[in-house]
């Protein structure tokens, strides 16, 4: 247990504590009015708290990105509670265009603990860019999904084929004339970031071309570095 679940436990335990303490000899016509205020008074309060604390987390993240980028950042919404969607301003070669969106969650906030009991990568950025010249090498892998589910050859293109990693079994699938790069990219990023990489798409005939999204509890200072810095290897490959 760690300490964010820890606090909720030993608040409930302190608030249940406290109740029978107090309302104990109460008639139950006042004593459950009374219960309800309290429990909807504790949500408030983790809601505020959660709040300020991703609005923090956007901000700090924010920082980390203009830290680990060597173009500037222009910011098109945020950062706030919700998160933030930014640019690099020139995008990195090989991307034409290169979009940024984090959105941050808390424990703090209950709904926060219930989101992260479920799913476990509240926090979530994805990496959305365009390339100069469409890419030649095409791969979709999605965590949980099935990667052929939809794909179908249009006449006139190669066909879609199905692969799967030899050190984890992720499977995937690939089109082009030779997707040998984009592969040993992609192995590196299973590698790299093992359960938090949430999906791997490059594609030609959609907008975006790349798209990019890694999903975890918390998302390490050094983890996001080394995610952009990784990104130009992906554009490369693929035009290759």
């Amino acid at each position: 247990m760690d300490l964010l679940t820890d606090f909720w436990a030993r608040v409930l335990a302190a608030w249940v504590e406290l109740r029978a303490d107090l309302f104990g000899a109460m008639p139950s016509d006042v004593e459950w009015p009374i219960t309800v205020v309290s429990l909807l008074l504790l949500v408030l309060i983790g809601r505020v708290a959660g709040w300020n604390r991703r609005r923090y987390l956007a901000r700090q993240m924010l920082q980390q990105i203009r830290d680990s980028n060597p173009h500037p950042i222009r910011v098109y919404r945020g950062p706030n509670a919700d998160g933030f969607v930014v640019e690099s301003n020139p995008a990195p070669e090989p991307f034409a265009q290169l979009m940024i969106l984090y959105v941050p969650d808390s424990r703090l906030d209950p709904l926060g603990m219930i989101r992260w009991l479920l799913r476990r990568d509240a926090h979530s950025l994805r990496v959305r860019g365009m390339l100069h010249t469409p890419p030649r090498a095409e791969l979709i892998w999605r965590r949980h999904s099935d990667p052929a589910a939809g794909l179908i050859a249009e006449r006139g293109q190669r066909a879609w084929v199905l692969r799967t990693l030899d050190f984890n079994e992720a499977q995937y699938s690939t089109r082009g004339v030779d997707t040998a790069a984009l592969e040993h990219v992609f192995a590196d990023f299973q590698t790299r970031f093992g359960s938090i990489l949430r999906h791997f798409v490059v594609r030609n005939e959609i907008q975006p071309q790349v798209e990019i999204a890694l999903g975890a509890p918390r998302l390490m200072p050094l983890t996001v570095a080394g995610f952009l810095i990784s990104l130009r290897n992906v554009g490369r490959a693929a035009r290759s």
